[in-house]
């Protein structure tokens, strides 16, 4: 949906680049993020990569695409995951 229109209902109102809010305890907000370890079996220095997500919203029917800003860095991470020894 990042391109027009909408793939649901075909609508052109398309609502892009939504910033999508976390909420964490006493009312802090951040935005959310996906979360990838290149070496996830580590206790610490687990290399893990993160990428901002964002929403396109369709303003007809409601149909909503999520998508993270750097999905380039998340496959690279992952790739180096898979490459890790089972523990």
């Amino acid at each position: 949906m990042k391109e027009q229109p909408c793939p649901k209902c075909d609508s052109p109102d398309i609502i892009p680049n939504v910033v999508i809010p976390d909420h964490y305890e006493l009312g802090m907000s951040n935005e959310m993020i996906m979360r990838i370890s290149e070496n996830p079996s580590a206790w610490i220095f687990k290399g893990t990569q993160t990428s901002k997500m964002r929403a396109w919203i369709c303003g007809n029917c409601g149909f909503v695409e999520m998508y993270v800003s750097e999905p380039r860095v998340l496959w690279e991470a992952w790739q180096k995951a898979q490459q890790q020894p089972d523990s």
